[in-house]
Parts: C-alpha cells; structure tokens; sequence
C-alpha cells in the first residue's frame, strides 16, 4: 500500500504536478492509515467541507505536504 502510494506519487511529480490530492471515504480507515504513512496529510477541515459540498459523501481530503493550505 504505502510503496505503491509513494511510487504514484513520484510518478505525478515527475510528470510535473506541483499539487497531488485525494480523497478517502471517511469508513476507510485502513486506506486513510496508507495514505497518511506514506507521507500525504489531511487538507484543512474548511478546505475540505467546499470541496465536499457537490459530494454524496463528507470524504476525507489529503494532501502531499508540498501544499499545505496558506502556503503557495
């Protein structure tokens, strides 16, 4: 999980993305347990509700710490 999590990663940021996102539903502990030991954090909870406003789900949105909101 986390190996095939970080090699993704690197994947994207060797294709040039600056900014790497995703979302877990909230009952994916498990996943969230991946994500978050591979390195991504979770997005600031205000940040998170307006993307999670068109959503069926209050999803869990995380970040690589590359962009942590207030910080360009």
């Amino acid at each position: 999980g986390r190996v095939l999590a970080r090699a993704l990663l690197g994947r994207a940021r060797g294709a040039g993305f600056d900014d790497v996102f995703l979302r877990v539903h909230p009952d994916n502990a498990v996943a969230l347990r991946c994500y978050e030991g591979a390195g991504f954090v979770r997005v600031d909870p205000d940040e998170a509700a307006g993307w999670n406003a068109a959503q069926p789900v209050a999803y869990v949105w995380l970040t690589w710490p590359a962009r942590v909101t207030g910080t360009p």
